[in-house]
């Protein structure tokens, strides 16, 4: 048997800090997805950018996948599965359910709160991202280790600009609500081992709660 990847034993054990029970329904509009991968020497996100559309408000931005509730769903846990199968066209039986409950954060610019959920993928799943042409315009993974490392840079929004903190990455940049989502729910992965709080000594992780 294969060693288990020290990055994703980092992974194991953030995720084993948080709860695996989603919330009741109704303390939020929307629910997105943090799926994350060893990617040696670390850690990556999967991310997408929204097809253009007027009526979107994040329309050709960089976000995570996920979106309103539906009333089909049962909880806000369901909402991110539901959405992140449709957006990325991988089966939500990919996903090593049941995701991690990180909380839940406001939006103002979409007027709504969004429930924040974290996972990995299957090793023994195929995976084939095959993303709605009508709502995602690319997929693709994003090195959590640059989270740190911001430039101000002129976006536009609606019929104007605005000055932002932002990382460029490639033809894709990450800014707004994604980028503070993934600082502040990300920090102990990005975070040197000895202040972590999550050591990748090979111990297995305590069971969520």
């Amino acid at each position: 048997m294969s060693a288990i990847p020290s990055e994703q034993l980092r992974i194991d054990h953030w995720l084993a800090r948080f709860p695996a029970e989603p919330p009741p329904s109704g303390v939020a509009g929307a629910a997105v997805l943090i799926v994350l991968r060893p990617a040696p020497p670390g850690i990556e996100v999967l991310l997408l950018r929204r097809s253009r559309r007027t009526s979107d408000p994040g329309s050709d931005q960089v976000g995570l996948p996920g979106g309103r509730v539906d009333a089909r769903d049962r909880s806000l846990a369901e909402t991110a599965l539901r959405e992140f199968e449709e957006e990325t066209g991988v089966s939500r039986r990919a996903v090593a359910e049941p995701p991690a409950f990180l909380g839940i954060r406001p939006a103002p610019r979409f007027q709504l709160h969004v429930g924040l959920f974290a996972t990995t993928l299957r090793e023994d799943h195929e995976l084939r991202f095959v993303p709605d042409a009508r709502e995602v315009a690319a997929l693709f993974w994003f090195p959590i280790d640059r989270l740190g490392r911001t430039d101000r840079v002129t976006m536009p929004v609606g019929s104007g600009t605005i000055e932002v903190d932002a990382i460029p990455h490639g033809e894709h940049t990450l800014w707004g609500f994604t980028l503070r989502v993934l600082q502040s729910t990300l920090e102990g992965l990005v975070a040197p081992a000895a202040t972590a709080g999550s050591p990748p000594d090979g111990s297995p992780p305590k069971p969520r709660i």
